[in-house]
C-alpha cells in the first residue's frame, strides 16, 4: 500500500503544481493594475491602422483629421482595462494596439486577437486576457464610431468674432476691457447677447456627417464649398483661432460645414445655420442709452426740456416716457446715421447740468429715430409723446427760422 500511497501524493503534489503554474501568472495582471488612460497616443498599426491622439481632447490624427468624442474614447478604454484571464487564441493575433507618449509608463505594443463572434483577446506581457467585443468596433470599422457631432471645438473665451461672405466682412466683434462692434460699424455692443451666443454656438451640434475630405482635394473642396461664408473665433496668444466654413446648400435646407484643419465635412440644420452666421444687429445695444434712470435729471428735444420735480424728484408723464425712450425701450430696428435726415438735438443731464447723453431724434410715422455715434436705433412710440416731440421739433425749427 506504501507504493500507492506515494504514487497518490507524488500525483496531487504534481496537479497542484501545474494548476499553480497555470492559474497564478494569469491573476499577475488584474484589472487593477492595467491603465491604459496615462497615453496620449493610440495607434493601430498597419497600412489600414489609424492614429487618434489627446491634446485638449481627443482628435484623430491618422488617415484623417477630425475630432472625436472623448467620451466615447475614455469608455473604450476603460473596456480595454477591464480584463478576465483566458487562455491564448488558437490563432494569431491580427492586429497591434500601440500605446505611446506616457510621462509615466513605456510605450507598449498590445497583441490583439478577435473572431467574428465573442470576447476579444489581448497580450499583455505574455499573457492572455479577454475583454469586452466592444473593443474591437474601432478596430475593424475605424474611428467613424468616436465621431463627434460637436461643429466648434471645445470651448475657451475669444478675443474676437469675424463672419466673413466672400471677400467682405459682414461682422466683427473684438474684446478689450468689454466687447464692441467693429464692422459694419463701430459701436458698443451688448456684452450679454455676445456671452450668451458665443456659449449657444459652441453647444451646436451638426445633425450627420456627410464624411472626410482632405484639404489636398482642392477641387472636390471647391464643389462642396462654393459659398465663401466663415465665422471665426478669433484666438489669443494660448489658445489658436478656431475657424468653420459653410458651403453648399442641401435639398432640405441645411448647409455643409466643415472646420479649418479638419477633415470632417458636417451637415448643419438652416436654423442652427443661420444662428451662427447672425446679423450685426443681434449684438447691438437695443437701448439708446444704458445709463442709470436715476442719474438723468433733465431732458432736453430742441429747445423744450423736461426736468425732475424739485420736491418730488420725479418727471411728469412726458418726462416718464422720454426717459423710458432713453433707457428702458428696445429698438425694432437698426439703421446708419449716415441714412438719416438731420435730426433734431436730443439729450440728457444730471442734476449738476453735466452732459449724459447726446444725439438726434427724427420723427417718422409711429415711431422716432435716436441716434448717437453713427448708430440709429428705431424706436415704436405712443401718441402722445410722438405729439410732444413733433411740437418741440416744430418749435425748434420756428426758433431756427427766425
Amino acid at each position: 500500500m506504501s507504493w500507492r500511497v506515494t504514487a497518490f501524493v507524488l500525483f496531487v503534489a504534481a496537479a497542484l503544481v501545474a494548476w499553480s503554474s497555470w492559474s497564478r501568472p494569469l491573476e499577475l495582471l488584474n484589472a487593477g493594475q492595467i491603465h491604459f488612460g496615462g497615453y496620449s497616443q493610440i495607434e493601430v498599426l498597419g497600412t489600414s491602422g489609424w492614429s487618434m491622439s489627446k491634446q485638449r481632447g481627443w482628435i484623430s490624427t491618422t488617415p484623417n483629421r477630425g475630432r472625436l468624442s472623448n467620451a466615447q474614447v475614455e469608455q473604450w478604454i476603460r473596456l480595454l482595462e477591464s480584463v478576465e484571464p483566458c487562455l491564448p487564441p488558437e490563432a494569431e493575433p491580427t492586429h497591434t494596439l500601440r500605446f505611446s507618449e506616457s510621462e509615466s509608463a513605456p510605450n507598449i505594443d498590445v497583441p490583439v486577437w478577435f473572431d467574428v463572434v465573442g470576447p476579444v483577446k489581448i497580450e499583455l506581457e505574455e499573457l492572455w486576457y479577454s475583454v469586452s467585443s466592444e473593443v474591437a468596433e474601432p478596430i475593424r470599422f475605424g474611428l467613424a464610431p468616436f465621431r463627434s457631432l460637436q461643429i466648434l471645438p471645445p470651448s475657451f473665451s475669444p478675443a474676437g468674432v469675424k463672419i466673413t461672405l466672400g471677400d467682405r466682412t459682414s461682422l466683427e466683434l473684438s474684446k478689450a476691457s468689454t466687447w464692441s462692434v467693429r464692422e459694419p460699424l463701430l459701436a458698443p455692443a451688448d456684452a450679454g447677447a455676445v456671452q450668451a451666443w458665443l456659449e449657444a454656438v459652441e453647444l451646436k451640434s451638426a445633425l450627420a456627417i456627410l464624411g472626410e475630405v482632405p484639404e489636398d482635394e482642392a477641387d472636390l473642396l471647391a464643389g462642396l464649398f462654393p459659398v465663401a461664408a466663415e465665422l471665426s473665433l478669433i484666438g489669443t496668444q494660448s489658445t489658436p483661432t478656431r475657424s468653420v466654413r459653410f458651403g453648399k446648400r442641401l435639398p432640405d435646407g441645411s448647409r455643409l460645414a466643415q472646420v479649418r484643419g479638419e477633415d470632417v465635412v458636417f451637415v448643419v440644420g438652416p436654423e442652427d445655420t443661420a444662428f451662427m452666421l447672425p446679423s450685426p444687429t443681434r449684438f447691438l445695444i437695443p437701448t439708446c442709452t444704458t445709463l442709470v434712470p436715476e442719474r438723468i435729471h433733465t431732458i432736453a428735444v430742441g429747445d423744450q426740456a423736461v426736468r425732475r420735480n424739485a420736491l418730488t424728484g420725479r418727471f411728469d408723464s412726458v418726462g416718464d416716457r422720454l426717459l423710458d425712450l432713453l433707457t428702458l425701450t428696445p429698438a425694432s430696428n437698426f439703421a446708419l446715421a449716415a441714412t438719416l435726415a438731420d435730426g433734431v438735438v436730443f439729450q440728457a443731464f444730471d442734476r449738476s447740468g453735466g452732459m449724459l447723453f447726446s444725439g438726434h431724434i427724427q420723427i417718422d410715422g409711429a415711431q422716432v429715430a435716436v441716434w448717437s455715434e453713427g448708430l440709429a436705433r428705431i424706436v415704436p412710440l405712443g401718441d402722445e409723446l410722438i405729439s410732444w416731440i413733433r411740437s418741440a421739433v416744430d418749435t425748434n425749427d420756428q426758433g431756427q427760422s427766425s
